[in-house]
């Protein structure tokens, strides 16, 4: 297909340094754009993730972890005194 003169790169070199050239010359900000809106966006997006990670998701496990532990210390004295207990004094 035939180019005008006017719009082949010759042509637009012509025109100068206005914004015409400069949006061809740096290829329409396509890789600015896709710099910012895909790379930094999912550059934020993972350390946010990270961050909910270490705060939220381990915060929930630990607590549970401690919740755990705490209930079987009471099922341990339970089972020690009232249990072992009422056993040990039905025995003797």
């Amino acid at each position: 297909m035939y180019l005008s003169r006017k719009w082949s790169p010759d042509g637009l070199t012509r025109l100068g340094k206005g914004v015409p050239y400069r949006w061809v010359y740096n290829k329409y900000y396509v890789d600015e754009l896709y710099q910012a809106v895909f790379v930094e966006g999912l550059l934020k997006l993972a350390r946010f993730s990270a961050l909910f990670d270490l705060r939220v998701i381990d915060g929930l496990v630990d607590g549970s972890a401690r919740v755990t532990t705490l209930i079987s210390r009471a099922n341990r004295v339970f089972d020690d005194w009232v249990v072992d207990g009422a056993v040990n004094g039905v025995a003797g």
